[in-house]
């Protein structure tokens, strides 16, 4: 059963780096320079977490929760940038239109 967690931890964990690596090539503009440099750094943490889940001289517990860890940080450090990326689609869904339309 730990081993079903452990893959299932690496495919949630691989769905999030191509959704963060989707909206980055949308949406970079949204961030500063130190900002998308941040990301790709949390990025980069998840793809060691995800190696280093192939690691068999570590147990398969402590690999699923530093994948885990390295997700959540990941998703946690893009929560900003997801937020800017909604007002920028409500905004450009509500362009040019009066309250009356909406």
């Amino acid at each position: 059963m730990t081993m079903r967690a452990l893959r299932e931890e690496q495919v949630e964990a691989e769905r999030v780096l191509l959704a963060t690596q989707s909206a980055l090539e949308a949406d970079s503009e949204l961030l500063t320079a130190a900002e998308q440099a941040a990301i790709a750094g949390l990025m980069q943490d998840v793809r060691d977490a995800i190696a280093g889940s192939d690691d068999q001289s570590l147990e398969a517990s402590a690999r699923q929760n530093a994948l885990h860890e390295a997700t959540r940080a990941l998703t946690h450090g893009t929560e900003e940038f997801a937020a800017r990326r909604m007002d920028k689609s409500v905004r450009s869904a509500l362009a040019g239109k009066s309250l009356d339309e909406i």
